[in-house]
């Protein structure tokens, strides 16, 4: 039997087709988590100077609800928090209030120096899994993902699903279950 995906684009023969869907699957076992993201003004050389991100790109805090900031490549801060559990349902993308607040806490904790404003936030949710490991479901020649939580878990099912694809064994198999 062929294998074919319609897309808008055209038409896509395939073996076998691994779609990564997170909050979209089915499953009872994913969970969604609201998360925000900010974007802060144009920083100048100077400022990131100041405050030793003229070097180092990435700073995250695992300490309460996870924390992180980033240095874009046009210089801005981008600052992200929040894993609220939220209805399966939340389509909301304005900014969760609680979190811009934390966000803005958070900056001023690390970098209390830093005369910045927030230009741009919006949040969105993300699936995840109690145990953080996805849910994967196969049917038919179709291998459905969902509920990975962060980009790290994502390049491990990954890895781990073209292992299995391709007949390799892997050492990852003690954590998923397929």
């Amino acid at each position: 039997k062929e294998n074919i995906a319609t897309t808008r684009d055209g038409k896509i023969k395939f073996k076998t087709a691994i779609v990564a869907i997170d909050v979209g699957l089915k499953n009872n076992r994913i969970k969604n988590r609201l998360t925000t993201i900010s974007i802060t003004e144009k920083l100048t050389q100077k400022q990131l100077n100041d405050i030793g991100l003229s070097i180092k790109k990435f700073v995250w805090t695992s300490k309460n609800k996870y924390e992180y900031l980033k240095v874009t490549k046009d210089n801005r801060l981008l600052l992200g928090f929040g894993d609220l559990t939220v209805a399966k349902k939340h389509k909301k993308i304005e900014p969760e209030i609680s979190h811009l607040k934390q966000i803005n806490k958070f900056l001023k904790e690390i970098f209390p120096q830093l005369s910045t404003k927030i230009e741009y936030a919006w949040s969105g949710t993300y699936g995840f899994t109690s145990n953080y490991i996805p849910a994967i479901e196969i049917k038919d020649s179709v291998i459905s993902v969902g509920g990975a939580s962060s980009q790290l878990v994502c390049t491990i099912t990954a890895k781990y699903l073209s292992d299995k694809l391709t007949g390799n064994s892997s050492s990852l198999d003690k954590f998923f279950w397929i």
